[in-house]
Order: C-alpha cells, then structure tokens, then sequence
C-alpha cells in the first residue's frame, strides 16, 4: 500500500499509515435532520470513513454550497468531486 510509510530514527524503524483523506460524499440521517454525514476516502488508497452530526456551517466553510446543501435529504446524496476518486 501506499499509504504506509516507513520512519526510522537512528536505529529504531516503525511503519506508520498516512492517508491523505478528501470529502467523498455528504448525506443525512434524516430529511427533517439539521447535521449531516460526510463520508471521506483516501485517494491513495481508498479507505474510508464517516463523520456524523456534521453541522452545516463547517461545511459551508469546506467550500460546499448553500444551495447544494438544501438539497440533500436522505435519498439524495452530494458527492464531491474533490478528490477525483
């Protein structure tokens, strides 16, 4: 994988994982739910994993707009295409 590195210092040697996590896919529990779920993969490698109850306002902030944000419910997803997966 690519994700894993190896590190060493003077004669010590460690492998330690570092992913480099892009925002996949935003979603909600809920169509009456007020946070959100944002799914983020790795575009080395593809792990994923999920931040829940995700308010609105830190999604603004990440460049997500308004608009698309209203639309999401609980059939309609947003993918994002910053990370080009």
């Amino acid at each position: 994988m690519d994700c894993i590195k190896e590190k060493k210092f003077l004669f010590w040697k460690w492998k330690q994982v570092e992913h480099n996590y892009k925002m996949h896919r935003i979603s909600k529990f809920m169509k009456c739910s007020d946070t959100f779920h944002v799914e983020y993969k790795c575009s080395t490698c593809g792990a994923s994993y999920i931040k829940k109850f995700v308010e609105q306002d830190d999604l603004i902030l990440a460049g997500i707009p308004i608009e698309t944000l209203q639309k999401v419910d609980d059939w309609n997803w947003h993918y994002c295409d910053v990370g080009k997966i």
